[in-house]
């Protein structure tokens, strides 16, 4: 950091006496209390009318402001190697000091590489590298890259594995059980090439195999691209061969109304199946008030914001790393009709620059010995309003079974 003297502007030499001496003092002043604005790129992978990414920009857009960052956004619109072109061109001609950005088709070991080679310190969020691609990084943040300097992402196993807790008690106290005395549930995934998918279907399949006594997993099948008409043309098929499935398992929220699609093209009634996913979207939300979805899983765009603090933190000389490690793991939130109406009023009234992210922070607040990256202490504040206490969705630990 430079020092107040080198502050001093030339123009200060030509003036003497008392006068030099206010305009020193002023100068002076001003060094003491001014910090450093810093330019950080925030990389989506996807395009601004995306519903999980919008919020993610919006959100992050709020944190920038609170915490004194100028944001770049960069969009690639579904294109990874575009992505790779972006980040040198926002490093070596936006000059960008530091990026976030999320592992996309498996292109992030890539971006953490081109990190290195520029000295531009990045936080990867909402999507881990993939097991094949963590190793060749030596485990983690700082152990063969020392720029890549930490990671806030889902616990997507317990995410899965919560999703179908939830799905599966909803099941079984409206009847749902087969012949057999279990309830047949089928499962559609995003994207095997997303880590985050895969992670879902492990939590739903460990699930599956500690209740395999009153659940029965018939099939996971997959949606390439989280494609909404390619969860529609698989719900379709699986119906046909799982007749009695009454429950289904859907890993996002384009993929639950991709089911919903095809229940619709079959003249059937929305509700027959229990039906939940991964996502918080604002259509999921209305789906749930209405009865059709019933319970959906998320809030992880706040995770964005809470990347930028740790990057903002970083950049001042707070290292997150000697108190707490590199890595963060946030618990996706479970939501039903009890709290659809106020979390809703949220994401419609896109609410984010409500949330003081300098909260957050050991600069603004060095009294704090741990961050603490809550979802549901986060919406219910947003929200103005109480957590709720429903039984319907409670959410068991994926670890505690």
């Amino acid at each position: 950091m430079p020092t107040a003297n080198t502050l001093i502007h030339p123009f200060l030499l030509a003036f003497k006496g008392p006068a030099a001496s206010l305009l020193l003092l002023f100068s002076l002043c001003g060094a003491a209390v001014a910090e450093p604005t810093f330019r950080v790129g925030l990389f989506n992978p996807h395009d601004a009318t995306d519903s999980f990414w919008s919020k993610v920009e919006a959100v992050v857009t709020a944190a920038a402001e609170d915490l004194d960052i100028e944001l770049k956004i960069y969009r690639a619109d579904f294109d990874h190697r575009l992505q790779i072109r972006q980040f040198e061109r926002a490093i070596t001609e936006d000059r960008i000091q530091a990026a976030l950005f999320g592992d996309y088709r498996q292109n992030g070991l890539e971006l953490i590489r081109q990190a290195e080679a520029y000295q531009i310190p990045v936080v990867l969020f909402d999507t881990p590298l993939s097991f094949h691609n963590l190793a060749r990084t030596g485990g983690g943040p700082r152990q063969n890259f020392r720029y890549w300097i930490g990671e806030i992402v889902p616990d997507e196993a317990t995410s899965g594995y919560q999703l179908a807790f939830a799905l599966h008690q909803l099941a079984r106290r409206r009847g749902f059980q087969s012949t057999d005395g279990r309830v047949a549930m089928i499962a559609i995934s995003g994207d095997l090439s997303d880590n985050s998918s895969v992670e879902r279907i492990r939590g739903l399949q460990r699930y599956a195999t500690i209740h395999e006594a009153t659940l029965d997993l018939k099939q996971v099948v997959n949606a390439p691209n989280w494609s909404r008409s390619q969860a529609q043309f698989q719900f379709k098929h699986l119906l046909r061969r799982y007749p009695d499935s009454r429950v289904v398992w859907a890993a996002s929220d384009s993929i639950a109304f991709g089911v919903l699609d095809a229940i619709a093209a079959q003249d059937g009634e929305p509700g027959q199946q229990v039906l939940g996913d991964i996502g918080w979207t604002e259509q999921g939300f209305e789906a749930i008030n209405q009865g059709s979805l019933h319970v959906s899983l998320g809030g992880h765009f706040l995770q964005g914001g809470w990347a930028l603090v740790l990057l903002h933190d970083y950049l001042h000389g707070k290292d997150f790393a000697s108190i707490q490690g590199t890595l963060f793991s946030t618990q996706l939130l479970p939501v039903g009709r009890d709290r659809i109406a106020a979390y809703s009023a949220v994401l419609r009234d896109r609410r984010w620059a409500a949330l003081d992210f300098r909260r957050y922070s050991r600069v603004h607040h060095p009294e704090l010995t741990q961050y603490s990256f809550d979802i549901r202490s986060a919406m219910e504040d947003l929200a103005g309003s109480a957590p709720s206490t429903s039984t319907a969705i409670a959410s068991p630990s994926a670890r505690r079974e």
